[in-house]
C-alpha cells in the first residue's frame, strides 16, 4: 500500500512538473498544424512550374498570451512568392500554446516549419519545432546579457551602443561552440565582449525536429549593449537653440527591430553587378531622426561597394516615419542614429531546409 502511493504521489509530482514547463505548440498538435498549412496552402504558380519542394521556416515571436508577433521568414529563399505564402498560412493561426516556465506563461523566440510538397510527391523532410534558447527564457538572457556585458575601456566616452548577434553551434545536448559573430561591428573588442559573454552560457535549450527531438543546429543569439554615458547620463545631443539636452528614449523604427529588418528584407532589389560577383556584406548608414520622424543627412559610414551603398541609401530613404528621440522633460528632439544594412546573395532553394 505504501509502495502504491509512493508511485501515485511521483506520478502525480511529474504531472505537475511537466504542466508548469511546457513548449510552445499548435493547439491540436504538430499533425494537426501540418494538415491546417496543408488544407490552406496555395502553392505559388511559380514554385510549382520549377517543381520547388521543401520547408521554409518562419520566425515569429509567441508572446505570454499565445498570439504570434513579427512573423516573417528566416531567411529568404530566391522564390519571394513561396516565402509570403510562408508567412501568409502562419498568419492564419489566431492562436497557439504558449510556453510555459515554473507555470507562468512567458514570450518565446520559435521557428514553424511550413512544409510545401506537390501532389503526387513522396519526399520527406525533417523539420524544426522550437529555436535553441537560454534555458530560462529570453527575457532572463537579455538581463543576463546586461548584468555580465563589460564595456570595453578603449570606447568609454564615444557613446557606441548597439546590438551584436552571436553565431554558434548547439549540439543535441545543449553544448555551445564554433562562436562567431554573424554581423561584425567596426570595433574588434565589442565584438570579442559578445562572444565572451555568450560563453558564459555552458547548456543551452537544444533545437527540436518536429517529432520532439534534440536536433544540433546552428544558432544565433542577440547581443543588446549600452555606452556608460548612455547608461549613466543618456546620450546628450543639441538642439537648435544648442542647449544640451539629455536623451531619456532612443529614436525608433514603428513597430520595432524585427519589423524593420522585414521592412529592409522586403525592399531589397539586389544590384546585378553585385549579385553576379556574389558580393555581400552589411553596409552601415547614417542619418538624422527629426522631430517629426523624418530622416535626413543620410550618408554611408561604412561601405562595402558602390551598388550596394546606393541600394543600402535607398532602401533608408523609403522608411516611413521613425520614433522620434524624447528627452527627460517629454521632448522630442532631433537624435543622429545609424543601422546596418543586411545583404546576403540569394540561394536557391531544391527540396531541402532554407536555413
Amino acid at each position: 500500500m505504501k509502495r502504491m502511493m509512493t508511485i501515485v504521489l511521483a506520478v502525480l509530482i511529474s504531472t505537475a512538473l511537466n504542466a508548469q514547463n511546457q513548449e510552445w505548440s499548435y493547439p491540436e498538435g504538430k499533425e494537426k498544424m501540418q494538415e491546417f498549412f496543408e488544407q490552406n496552402i496555395q502553392y505559388p504558380e511559380s514554385a510549382k512550374k520549377d517543381k520547388i519542394e521543401g520547408i521554409v521556416y518562419v520566425y515569429t515571436t509567441i508572446d505570454k498570451n499565445g498570439k504570434a508577433k513579427d512573423i516573417k521568414v528566416g531567411k529568404t529563399s530566391s522564390y519571394p512568392d513561396l516565402d509570403k505564402e510562408a508567412e501568409r498560412v502562419v498568419k492564419l493561426v489566431k492562436k497557439w500554446n504558449p510556453r510555459y516556465r515554473n507555470g507562468k506563461p512567458v514570450d518565446v523566440n520559435a521557428i514553424i516549419p511550413v512544409e510545401f510538397k506537390l501532389p503526387g510527391s513522396s519526399k520527406r523532410f525533417e523539420g524544426l519545432h522550437n529555436e535553441s534558447i537560454y534555458p530560462e527564457g529570453e527575457e532572463v538572457w537579455n538581463a543576463f546579457v546586461k548584468k555580465n556585458f563589460v564595456y570595453p575601456e578603449s570606447l568609454k566616452g564615444r557613446n557606441i551602443s548597439g546590438t551584436l548577434f552571436v553565431n554558434m553551434d548547439i549540439d543535441k545536448e545543449g553544448k555551445p561552440g564554433n562562436y562567431a559573430i554573424s554581423n561584425p561591428s567596426s570595433y574588434p573588442e565589442l565584438d570579442a565582449e559578445a562572444i565572451r559573454v555568450a560563453k558564459l552560457v555552458e547548456r543551452w535549450e537544444p533545437t527540436k525536429d518536429i517529432n520532439g527531438n534534440p536536433y544540433a543546429t546552428r544558432h544565433l543569439v542577440r547581443v543588446d549593449f549600452q555606452a556608460p554615458e548612455a547608461v549613466e547620463a543618456a546620450p546628450v545631443v543639441k538642439a537648435a537653440t544648442q542647449e544640451p539636452l539629455v536623451i531619456a528614449s532612443n529614436p525608433s523604427y514603428p513597430g520595432g527591430y524585427n519589423a524593420m529588418t522585414i521592412f529592409i528584407s522586403r525592399n531589397t532589389q539586389y544590384p546585378a553587378e553585385e549579385l553576379e560577383k556574389k558580393i555581400e556584406g552589411d553596409v552601415e548608414v547614417e542619418f538624422t531622426v527629426g522631430e517629426d520622424g523624418s530622416l535626413t543627412d543620410l550618408q554611408v559610414v561604412k561601405s562595402v561597394s558602390k551598388g550596394l551603398d546606393a541600394e543600402a541609401l535607398r532602401i533608408v530613404g523609403l522608411m516611413p516615419k521613425w520614433n522620434p528621440a524624447r528627452t527627460t522633460d517629454g521632448r522630442v528632439t532631433p537624435c543622429q542614429m545609424t543601422i546596418p544594412v543586411n545583404f546576403r546573395v540569394p540561394r536557391a532553394i531544391d527540396g531541402v531546409p532554407l536555413h
